[in-house]
């Protein structure tokens, strides 16, 4: 349960690219329906997450929307909703981040 939603995936796979990269800056996501939009480095700013460490963080996107940042945060739209299937963004062998 939790994670991007599930039934929003099959058209993204089937119409879009999906890709994971590195940050170029200026991403943004919104972490919560009630947030705000924020870009990624304010998000890493409030979290205490190094400058240099923000740039080793793998951002997933759905064509060109940025739908998960690592394993952090996902993008509100994309969430699944409370008891709907999910699935999770993991990032194996990732820095402790604290």
């Amino acid at each position: 349960m939790g994670g991007v939603a599930a039934d929003a995936l099959p058209a993204v796979v089937i119409v879009r690219r999906r890709i994971v990269r590195r940050r170029e800056g200026g991403e943004t996501l919104k972490p919560a329906r009630s947030a705000k939009t924020q870009t990624v480095q304010h998000l890493c700013q409030s979290q205490g997450v190094l400058p240099w460490m923000r740039d080793a963080l793998p951002l997933v996107f759905a064509g060109d929307e940025l739908i998960a940042v690592a394993d952090l945060w996902l993008e509100a739209r994309w969430r699944a909703a409370p008891g709907a299937p999910g699935l999770q963004v993991t990032w194996n062998n990732a820095p402790v981040l604290i």
